[in-house]
C-alpha cells in the first residue's frame, strides 16, 4: 500500500497557504474546480468546489476550499494505492465497510468508509 495524498478542508486559500506553505514549506502547484456532480456523488455536497494541491518531495496535500464551517464538510480523507483494487474493495465489503464509486470521465472515483467516520480514497498501483 502506498500513501498517495492527504486531503484537508480549509476556509480559504490564504489560510491553507499560511500553514502549508509558510509553516510546512510545501509548494502550491495548482488549483482546479471539482464539478458539483462529482462532489455530490462522493461527498454529499451539491456545489462546485475549488481544490488546491500542495507538494514537497513525497508529501502531497490536497486542499478542499470550503468557506463554510470546514468541520461540517466531509472532504477530509486519506488516499492510498493498493495492488489489487478489486480484491481490496471486496475485502472491505466483506467487513461491512461502505464502498462508494462515482464516475469521473471514463474512470471511477472510489472511497471506503471505515465505520468510524474516516474516509479513504482507493487507487490502484
Amino acid at each position: 500500500m502506498i500513501l498517495k495524498h492527504i486531503a484537508l478542508t480549509y476556509r480559504s486559500q490564504a489560510r491553507a497557504d499560511r500553514f502549508l506553505t509558510d509553516v510546512l514549506g510545501l509548494e502550491r502547484q495548482d488549483t482546479l474546480t471539482l464539478p458539483a456532480s462529482l462532489v455530490q456523488g462522493v461527498f454529499g455536497i451539491a456545489a462546485d468546489i475549488p481544490v488546491s494541491h500542495y507538494r514537497r518531495a513525497d508529501l502531497h496535500v490536497e486542499v478542499f476550499l470550503y468557506p463554510e464551517d470546514p468541520a461540517r464538510a466531509a472532504f477530509d480523507h486519506v488516499c492510498v494505492a493498493v495492488g489489487d483494487r478489486r480484491a481490496f474493495l471486496e475485502r472491505c465489503r466483506r467487513h461491512g465497510m461502505a464502498v462508494t464509486e462515482v464516475p469521473k470521465g471514463d474512470k471511477l472515483v472510489t472511497f471506503v468508509s471505515d465505520g468510524d467516520g474516516h474516509r479513504f480514497e482507493i487507487k490502484e498501483t
